[in-house]
């Protein structure tokens, strides 16, 4: 058979897998938790929201001290081994800080002045878990805690 007929019937063609584009399938679900398991995560929260009160602090005092911008880099670097959370959930903190500034100085740029760049106080905040912080023991999902915190 020659190659124009083997590339018209199909044989000879190999499927090239494409990874999905966008953002992977995020689903939420009710948890019931024992009281214990609700003081873990109340304080994991409130880690979390320290870990926030502190980017914005560090962020606006470094321009205030050198008219500078800290970038996203450096602040990872900066509050690398600081806190009580997975290393890759503060990651995912700053991320989302430098993703809300940008997006307030986009609105504003378009005249939007009524949007304020991050700046209240939190006291709790929505943890966020990347793939390395998730493990599944059987029928029980891991969360990690940090390096010094048990699951």
């Amino acid at each position: 058979m020659s190659k124009l007929k083997s590339k018209a019937s199909g044989e000879g063609k190999k499927r090239k897998r494409r990874k999905p584009s966008g953002d992977p399938l995020i689903e939420k679900f009710p948890l019931h938790l024992t009281t214990e398991q609700v003081t873990i995560a109340r304080a994991l929260q409130m880690e979390a929201a320290r870990v926030w009160n502190i980017v914005c602090f560090v962020h606006r005092l470094i321009y205030a001290a050198y008219h500078i911008w800290l970038g996203e880099t450096a602040m990872k670097e900066f509050v690398k081994g600081r806190f009580k959370v997975h290393s890759q959930s503060v990651q995912a903190i700053i991320e989302l800080y430098f993703e809300c500034c940008e997006r307030t100085k986009k609105l504003r740029e378009k005249g939007e002045t009524d949007w304020r760049y991050p700046h209240r106080k939190k006291y709790f905040f929505t943890v966020t878990w990347k793939e390395l912080g998730i493990t599944i023991d059987g029928a029980f999902l891991c969360l990690s805690g940090g390096v010094d915190k048990k699951s």
